[in-house]
């Protein structure tokens, strides 16, 4: 997407290093962008192709996260969204509005094939094709996450479908504080959002 050509072993070494790193330090595209700078530049991949792989790589990020965590608030019962932080109501507007954002996404850049231009800069949409895969990725990417996470809860815990709207909330909130590893935000935020669960466990 960005027109530059790194060997898929690169491409993987590359995005391992660039998460695992901006995950510990925190500031995750700042730093992740910075390493894939020093990282890809011995292939010969500009700073703004970086830059470009870095965004690709978020929204991937961010429209799966949604799209999982509007199904998963939207496929929830009513009695389990009882169990949780989340007023049923609120949930089954915020699982719409999720599900209706990644659609949007997929469908603009399907749509929209003139480059969108901003501070001297433009930036032409990934094709609708490479959306789905976005969307597909990271859906996936998302849904083992939140998948590890939920087999360790204590028995009588939240379904799958209950857990990823609140694991998306919290992954939000985690993110958000540039704590290193959202370490102690995102299990306070699981917590607080799932309170009939057994928070030390």
């Amino acid at each position: 997407w960005t027109g530059a050509r790194v060997s898929i072993a690169a491409t993987q070494m590359g995005s391992f290093l660039a998460k695992a790193i901006a995950h510990a330090i925190g500031a995750n595209l700042l730093i992740s962008g910075a390493i894939r700078a020093r990282f890809y530049g011995r292939y010969g991949v500009t700073l703004t192709q970086v830059a470009g792989a870095t965004v690709f790589a978020a929204a991937s990020f961010g429209v799966g996260l949604a799209a999982l965590s509007g199904g998963g608030l939207l496929l929830a019962s009513h009695d389990e969204l009882a169990r949780t932080a989340i007023p049923p109501a609120v949930a089954r507007a915020l699982g719409w509005t999720l599900l209706a954002a990644s659609a949007g996404y997929v469908a603009l850049c399907a749509l929209r094939r003139r480059p969108i231009t901003a501070f001297g800069r433009s930036l032409t949409l990934p094709s609708a094709r490479d959306a789905v895969a976005q969307l597909v990725l990271g859906v996936v990417d998302n849904g083992i996450a939140a998948a590890i996470l939920w087999i360790l809860l204590p028995a009588g815990g939240p379904s799958y479908v209950t857990f990823v709207g609140a694991y998306a909330v919290a992954c939000i909130v985690g993110l958000a504080s540039s704590v290193p590893g959202g370490a102690g935000v995102f299990e306070s935020a699981l917590a607080a959002l799932l309170p009939s669960t057994d928070a030390p466990a």
